[in-house]
């Protein structure tokens, strides 16, 4: 009894070790997006599955290649017993019997065992060598979508990072103006203590203290579910912690933007897909030529012996020339493949005109990002040093309180537009660096 408390009592503290290890959470610490795109090119699952599309698509293309001969085999076995031999009607003649009559004759014998083999492989084979184009364009089109989803993956990442990153800077400047907001409302309270101001001016600098309160609560809800994106595209648990290390970087010098084909390739690929698939439709029609050969052991016996006795071999072989006649399902199936082709030419049009749209509007965004960030510098440092003088002019009572606030409601959106502006800037810059890549 005393043994079998022991064991108990280990069981359940490993059971706790091991729960307790579960559950221990992961910190993911990244300084910049590449770290980030390299962790998820390893963890991210629709490249996961992406490589397994890719990997089926290649066995198939292989699979195709020998549906081409389309090599059929069989093998087969049997062993029969007749309890009454089939009957021949012969001329009674042939015994001396009379003209016009027969005699019943059973021939053969009643144990019999069969062996045959049969082998046929197609020469001509028109379908066989259509789907073998199919395989080998699906192939590349299958590799061609997973770096599109990867392409589509970088830029979701550059936009969850970087809005981390503008959180993350929208919250220190929220608490640094949070220590501005205090000590208006610390000087302001001293003022009314003094009867120096009113109760509603003391009202309003509290109430700019709450605001300010107000959205650094909002940011850290923003920040929490941005994590949670992250967190998603990168398939990090939820209960491990995501660090974000930025280090601010100088203006990021322009760069030429590619104009990105790999839409245009896989429309292209599209259009050789139905392209081939119209051609496949109608080769339907053509004949098809195969070889066939078969070898076949049969043993016959008056008594029951299934595998004794004299074995007689028999062989053949020979070509078989097929063709199929057309019904409406035929033309049915070749009037959709031509119309998914025309569909095909118009979507490959389509992609050529909107990759030279994407290539201008990268170039255009890059442009007013960088624009803007200059425009913002300057007003925030306009902003800032009004407010600091109002500070000091509202410490020795020569403005109004709520001069003071709004000279810091302007300094406070100045300073969050001034953030925004620098992240979107090196958004803007990521935006292009990717589509480069995929080009």
């Amino acid at each position: 009894m005393k043994t079998l408390l022991i064991l108990a009592l280990i069981l359940v503290m490993g059971s706790g070790m091991a729960i307790g290890q579960e559950v221990r959470p992961v910190q993911h610490t990244f300084g910049s997006l590449e770290e980030i795109i390299a962790y998820s090119e390893e963890t991210n699952l629709d490249l996961v599955i992406d490589n397994i599309r890719y990997i089926q698509a290649t066995k198939a293309k292989k699979a195709s290649r020998i549906e081409i001969l389309n090599p059929t085999t069989s093998l087969s076995g049997s062993f029969t017993h007749f309890k009454e031999l089939p009957v021949t009607l012969l001329p009674a003649e042939i015994f001396g019997g009379e003209p016009g009559t027969t005699v019943e004759l059973r021939a053969g014998s009643p144990y019999t065992t069969e062996f045959s083999q049969n082998l046929e492989v197609q020469l001509v084979n028109p379908v066989g060598w259509a789907d073998y184009k199919l395989a080998k364009i699906n192939t590349e089109l299958t590799r061609s979508s997973g770096q599109r989803t990867r392409q589509v993956l970088h830029e979701n990442l550059a936009d969850s990072y970087y809005a981390i990153v503008n959180l993350n800077k929208q919250r220190v400047s929220t608490e640094e103006l949070l220590k501005s907001a205090d000590s208006v409302y610390v000087i302001t309270q001293n003022k009314f203590d003094e009867g120096l101001v009113s109760q509603q001016d003391l009202n309003n600098a509290e109430v700019n203290k709450l605001n300010t309160e107000k959205n650094l609560r909002q940011i850290e809800y923003l920040l929490a579910d941005s994590h949670l994106t992250l967190k998603t595209l990168c398939t990090i648990p939820e209960q491990d912690e995501v660090v974000i290390k930025h280090t601010d970087s100088s203006t990021p010098e322009r760069q030429y933007v590619a104009l990105n084909k790999l839409d245009v390739k896989i429309q292209l690929l599209n259009l050789d897909f139905a392209r081939q698939n119209y051609k496949k439709s109608r080769s339907v029609l053509l004949p098809s030529l195969s070889f066939f050969t078969g070898n076949t052991y049969q043993l016959n016996n008056t008594t029951f012996q299934p595998l004794s006795g004299n074995w007689i071999n028999s062989n053949y072989l020979g070509l078989t020339l097929s063709f199929r006649l057309p019904n409406s399902s035929t033309f049915s199936n070749m009037q959709q493949a031509k119309l998914d082709y025309e569909i095909a030419s118009r979507e490959m049009e389509k992609a050529e005109h909107a990759a030279q749209i994407e290539q201008k509007r990268l170039a255009n965004s890059y442009e007013e990002a960088r624009s803007e960030h200059k425009l913002a510098l300057d007003i925030n440092s306009l902003h800032t040093d009004t407010y600091e003088k109002n500070l000091n002019l509202y410490g020795q009572g020569l403005i109004s309180v709520d001069r003071l606030l709004d000279s810091y409601n302007a300094m406070l959106n100045a300073e969050y537009a001034a953030n925004s502006a620098a992240i979107s800037l090196e958004l803007a810059h990521s935006k292009i660096a990717i589509n480069n890549t995929f080009n």
